[in-house]
């Protein structure tokens, strides 16, 4: 696990892929401790010393919710009203307080994500901007 998702360890390449940096907190998950990691994006799970792929995900959540909408978010901070139904959910999944009732892997929110970001009929005014043909 990582142990430390925040907007300072997104990593942006040229070609506008993105990659979490500073990979000095990242631990196997038998290991890790109190001392690691930023206690704004912490998980309470990680705090009861219960490590997993899903305090990762509960980061994530609060990673998205800050990038888009609100500067240091919080596990009771609301989706802003505004925000798309799609969006709001994977939002509201990936912030969970029960680890079971969060994404089971980043994966599972990639491909989330994907079905919405890739269908601009779905995403509404959120996706990306369309391409222009050049004719």
């Amino acid at each position: 696990i990582h142990c430390d998702v925040k907007p300072e360890n997104i990593l942006v390449s040229h070609e506008g892929g993105f990659k979490i940096g500073d990979l000095g907190q990242a631990t196997p998950l038998q290991s890790w401790n109190e001392h690691e990691g930023d206690a704004r994006y912490l998980s309470r799970d990680l705090l009861d010393y219960k490590p997993s792929c899903a305090a990762d995900i509960f980061s994530f959540g609060l990673l998205m919710l800050e990038l888009l909408y609100v500067k240091d978010p919080g596990i009771t901070t609301p989706v802003p009203a505004d925000t798309p139904e799609w969006y709001s959910k994977i939002l509201e999944k990936c912030r969970k307080r029960r680890i079971e009732e969060r994404y089971s892997s980043m994966e599972e929110v990639r491909l989330e994500l994907c079905v919405f970001l890739d269908n601009p009929e779905l995403a509404g005014n959120f996706g990306p901007e369309p391409q222009s043909s050049s004719d």
